[in-house]
Formats: structure tokens, sequence, C-alpha cells
């Protein structure tokens, strides 16, 4: 089989988050769409109606589930893949 180019390797490795996307419990969806507004873990917390310790958990979750590392690094991944959360 031959390599992937870049095209199609970048292609694989958004598809692959996609996938894992799927998987994110409906709180984590809450805390990824609030935590790519740059809002504090407290910020997140109060619109949720969680402690902020729950919001930290939910966010190395996510982390860990996109192999992510950061809230930039989650903008730019939403971005690469169209999500977009009203």
């Amino acid at each position: 089989m031959e390599p992937l180019d870049y095209q199609h390797r970048n292609e694989y490795y958004l598809l692959k988050k996609e996938a894992v996307l799927n998987t994110l419990t409906n709180q984590e969806l809450n805390v990824l769409k609030l935590a790519s507004t740059d809002l504090t873990n407290k910020e997140i917390a109060n619109q949720l109606c969680i402690s902020d310790q729950t919001v930290k958990k939910h966010r190395q979750n996510i982390y860990e589930k996109l192999n992510l590392q950061g809230t930039s690094e989650i903008r730019q991944f939403l971005r690469h893949i169209g999500a977009v959360f009203r």
C-alpha cells in the first residue's frame, strides 16, 4: 500500500477525529462549545450550573478523546471539520 500524501493524510486525520467527536457526551459537547469561545472554566461552570472542577474534568476528557492540547487546538479542529455550534 502506498503512503498517503499530505492531503489524504489530513483528510484521514479529520475523519478519524470526527468519528471520535461522536463519542463525546452531551455535557462534554456543551463544554467544548463554550471552551472554543475562550471562556474560563469558572465562566463555563456558571453557564452550565456545574462546578469548575467538573468543567476541568470534561476538558481533560475532551482533550484525551480528541487527542488535542488546549483551546487553540479545539478551535482549529472545529474550524477544520466545519463544526459550528449555535
